[in-house]
């Protein structure tokens, strides 16, 4: 069973309310373009971004920075066994 990523968990919550993506975007402080980044998991968010998010959907954020966690660690490990 695959894990939902943190990209994946935020754009639900954002189609979830019908928010546009510039919206949540400017809440971080941040551009569209780079946020959608983040949605795809082309690019990972920072943790005050990820703690940002959690208080802007009125989520967990202990469940949203685990989500986040598990990305980085996915992301090591397919690094490392690309390097193999």
């Amino acid at each position: 069973m695959k894990m939902n990523s943190f990209g994946s968990t935020i754009k639900e919550y954002r189609e979830k309310l019908t928010l546009p993506l510039q919206t949540v975007a400017n809440y971080i402080d941040i551009d569209q373009v780079e946020y959608n980044k983040i949605e795809q998991g082309k690019q990972m968010a920072t943790r005050q971004q990820v703690i940002e998010l959690a208080e802007y959907f009125g989520s967990d954020e202990n469940e949203f920075v685990i989500l986040w966690l598990g990305d980085i660690v996915a992301s090591q490990t397919a690094a490392l066994e690309r390097d193999l």
